[in-house]
């Protein structure tokens, strides 16, 4: 009998953990696509997102212009995608004028909606416990602070540099880089994201370390952790 239920309920949490690992990848026939080509005939502004920058890079395997990767398996319609990797494929969009109602417009969509395309390549690493996050859960999403065609700072921000975005929401805790005692932020000598991972994480306050904030602190400071000669019991 136990056998039996391992058989059955454990192939079915193996089949939940495979779907978290890889979220189901965008499926079209090869010829609802026009190409990225045919996309910049009308928006040459956007050129720069697939020209320059981390998905423009044709020799890392996965991103929208590779000719590999993903494409290893899915090459008659994955193969180079560009501007039809996240947008869908538009064909029908392109020989329709231009219609707006016959692609997939980020801004139109919600925030989660916009990460499930975000999430279908970015689902590894840092990036892992992204769903259900503190962030994900209060309609926060990866369009929130990162922009493919309009970035101004370094990874896709779209405020100049790490510090500026995050005070966007969370202004009171930047504030106190002003103090006279502060954490070495503005001196650019640690960032936000060298403590928390706002892409997900299991600890507290979206710590990378440690359940509490004292055990992040010690992570880098050991000479901090104790217990001191003063503060055992007598």
């Amino acid at each position: 009998m136990a056998i039996g239920w391992a058989a059955r309920w454990g192939d079915r949490r193996t089949g939940a953990q495979e779907a978290v690992k890889a979220p189901p990848v965008q499926v079209a026939p090869h010829g609802a696509y026009a190409g990225t080509d045919t996309c910049l005939t009308c928006h040459e502004d956007q050129a720069a997102s697939v020209k320059k920058g981390a998905h423009s890079r044709a020799y890392r395997a996965g991103t929208p212009m590779a000719p590999q990767g993903c494409q290893a398996c899915h090459a008659d319609t994955k193969a180079a995608l560009g501007c039809e990797a996240c947008h869908g494929p538009g064909k029908d969009h392109a020989e329709a004028g231009g219609d707006k109602t016959k692609i997939k417009r980020f801004a139109e969509l919600s925030p989660q909606d916009a990460s499930e395309t975000c999430v279908s390549c970015h689902f590894r690493t840092q990036h892992a416990l992204w769903a259900g996050s503190q962030h994900d859960q209060r309609s926060v999403g990866c369009t929130t602070c990162h922009s493919i065609h309009h970035a101004t700072g370094e990874k896709q921000l779209k405020a100049e540099d790490e510090t500026a975005l995050c005070a966007t929401c969370h202004r009171t805790i930047v504030n106190k880089q002003f103090k006279f005692n502060h954490m070495p932020v503005r001196e650019d000598k640690l960032s936000c994201s060298s403590c928390h991972n706002v892409h997900g994480s299991a600890n507290v306050k979206l710590l990378r370390a440690g359940g509490t904030v004292y055990e992040s602190c010690v992570t880098c400071h050991a000479e901090k952790r104790g217990p001191f000669l003063w503060s055992t019991s007598r």
